[in-house]
């Protein structure tokens, strides 16, 4: 017995007569004849009362029709399940993600989301130590479709989209038992007399750290330690005795040691904005746009 068979069965039940259960078939009337003498023959039964001029199935012949039905609706149902895998297209979403927004905005967005892998791939480019202006330039050249960065002057262009997701507020970090500490409501300035992390960009100090430093009337100390990797800047406040400065908000626990205690000072009050880019003429796919409108969900 095979599917064949059982198709010449239950055309030939549901339409009446051979003629026809070969037109249902898209098939020649002798061979609607022939698996039907076929599906006999290998069962061991008569399908058919011959005794008058129509074909009247038997109970048997009525058993295997219902059980048939059922097996080739099965078989239709996978079929139709291996046509839409095979031509469904993964949606690939490719990021470029600041380091401020990696350990918990992304992460918390994509899970938010509930993609399916089966539906969409997710790929990060990029180098995650690069400045906005190199994520930017990674986006404008088609590299990455979304980028989440701090807010630059490169991102201000009539061919780019940006989103204001959250402003990050600017904290001084000191190692444990820095003697910073001990002063009561200290000055920005008498903070300049102690050593100094700060992250570095391309070997320079990152421009919104420059930009922090010139609005309380003072340079980024000559003798500060850049360094662009995080985890080393970690492992250097944790054995050493240094200042430094992170950007934070409850939606990105920064990278850096949030244990480490931080220093109050009133006049650094200051924000930078953390946006999501992506080019003007971009159309997001299902996923991407789920993913967007979470990631601008949680920094709201």
């Amino acid at each position: 017995m095979n599917l064949r068979q059982l198709q010449a069965l239950t055309a030939y039940i549901e339409e009446g007569s051979v003629n026809s259960a070969a037109r249902k078939l898209n098939t020649a009337q002798p061979n609607v004849t022939r698996l039907l003498k076929n599906l006999e023959t290998s069962l061991g039964v008569s399908l058919f009362d011959r005794s008058a001029r129509i074909l009247t199935p038997t109970p048997s012949a009525l058993a295997i029709y219902r059980r048939a039905t059922s097996i080739l609706s099965e078989v239709s149902a996978a079929k139709n399940d291996v046509r839409d895998l095979t031509n469904k297209r993964q949606e690939v979403v490719r990021l470029n993600v600041a380091p401020v927004a990696l350990p918990e905005l992304v992460p918390n967005a994509l899970m938010n989301s509930q993609l399916s892998l089966d539906d969409v791939e997710i790929r990060f480019s990029g180098n995650t130590e690069s400045g906005p202006y190199e994520r930017i330039e990674q986006l404008i050249s088609g590299a990455c479709d979304i980028v989440v960065t701090l807010e630059d002057t490169a991102s201000v262009r009539p061919d780019l989209k940006a989103r204001r997701i959250l402003e990050l507020e600017l904290e001084i970090v000191a190692s444990q038992n820095h003697p910073a500490l001990e002063l009561e409501n200290p000055s920005f300035g008498e903070l300049m007399q102690y050593q100094w992390i700060l992250i570095s960009r391309g070997g320079q100090v990152a421009a919104p750290l420059v930009d922090t430093f010139a609005r309380m009337g003072e340079k980024p100390p000559p003798n500060a330690l850049l360094v662009s990797n995080r985890e080393v800047i970690n492992s250097l406040l944790a054995k050493g005795e240094y200042l430094t400065i992170i950007l934070e908000h409850p939606a990105c626990r920064n990278a850096l040691e949030t244990k480490s205690p931080r220093l109050q000072i009133d006049e650094l009050q200051a924000t930078v904005p953390l946006i999501l880019v992506t080019r003007a003429g971009y159309e997001p796919g299902p996923a991407a746009n789920r993913l967007i409108t979470e990631i601008c969900r949680l920094g709201a």
